[in-house]
């Protein structure tokens, strides 16, 4: 399991927009989930390591999901209604996807379902966060209430954040 460095959140402009902030954030924890979820397309599917995408599921990833779904109801009043729906639906298709890994990964002899369905889930995880990203696009920083630009300026990928969780 290789680790991916962080970008430091000591330091966000109040100008940035939302956008701005979790842009990196997204991609680092995408190619992260890619990383630990598909087996190696380079090698045998024997050369996936089943154990550390159990537990990247289970330490990381669902808590994650958890504190995004969050955030994005935190952001509801700075969203349309449409765009509130979509991200909410978005949400839920990562979470059911999540769920399959899950179960998949702790089943013998599902390497090639386990990479259909991670692929899906990677492809859907993509489209949910570009979803908020363009959201929040022009929701700046500064104008996000206390508590959040706190949990915000305190976002691990690692941990997850904890958005009302």
């Amino acid at each position: 399991m290789s680790a991916l460095a962080m970008p430091a959140f000591d330091a966000i402009e109040a100008t940035e927009t939302l956008e701005q902030v979790l842009s990196p954030t997204h991609d680092l924890w995408i190619e992260e989930a890619r990383q630990l979820l598909l087996p190696d397309a380079a090698g045998e599917p024997a050369s996936w390591d089943r154990w550390s995408a159990i537990r990247y599921l289970n330490e990381r990833l669902v808590e994650r999901l958890r504190s995004e779904r969050a955030m994005v109801q935190e952001l509801r009043p700075f969203l349309t209604t449409r765009e509130a729906i979509t991200l909410e639906a978005g949400g839920e298709r990562a979470g059911r996807l999540a769920l399959a890994l899950d179960r998949l990964a702790r089943r013998r002899g599902t390497t090639v379902a386990f990479g259909a369905i991670a692929t899906e889930f990677l492809e859907a995880l993509s489209v949910w966060c570009a979803e908020i990203e363009l959201a929040a696009r022009h929701v700046r920083f500064s104008k996000l209430p206390g508590d959040m630009q706190r949990k915000l300026e305190q976002l691990d990928l690692g941990a997850g954040t904890t958005f009302g969780i």
